[in-house]
């Protein structure tokens, strides 16, 4: 019972996770850094400003704190293998939500992971 809850807590911080970057991705797409005339003041407070980056970080911070709670249960040489698992999670979700390519190479990248991730989890 008790594995079962750490590793729907891990599944729970790797979506979160992967939710902050696409999260993050939107905040920094709505901002104009390409027009000449900003300073970096009027950038950084654009940013520091920015509701999907205040989200991105707030999700960053509840992220950390469950990642610690993780490595306090968990073998790290079990858990931050696991921890990959967000990067094929932000690939996909930026496919279907940020319309990204997935070139063939990626997609590749993505199963190799998807295989070590299997083994780790076998092991």
């Amino acid at each position: 019972m008790e594995k079962a809850f750490f590793i729907c807590l891990l599944i729970f911080q790797l979506t979160l996770n992967a939710g902050t970057q696409i999260v993050l991705k939107n905040g920094i797409n709505s901002l104009c850094f390409g027009l000449a005339e900003q300073s970096w003041f009027e950038v950084l407070f654009k940013t520091a400003t920015n509701w999907y980056i205040l989200a991105g970080i707030a999700c960053y911070a509840l992220s950390f704190g469950i990642w610690l709670y993780l490595l306090s249960k968990l073998e790290v040489s079990y858990l931050y293998p696991m921890g990959s698992i967000s990067y094929v999670l932000v690939a996909v979700a930026g496919r279907y939500l940020l319309q990204e390519n997935l070139s063939p190479a990626r997609i590749v990248g993505i199963f190799v992971i998807v295989i070590g991730v299997c083994l780790v989890a076998k092991s």
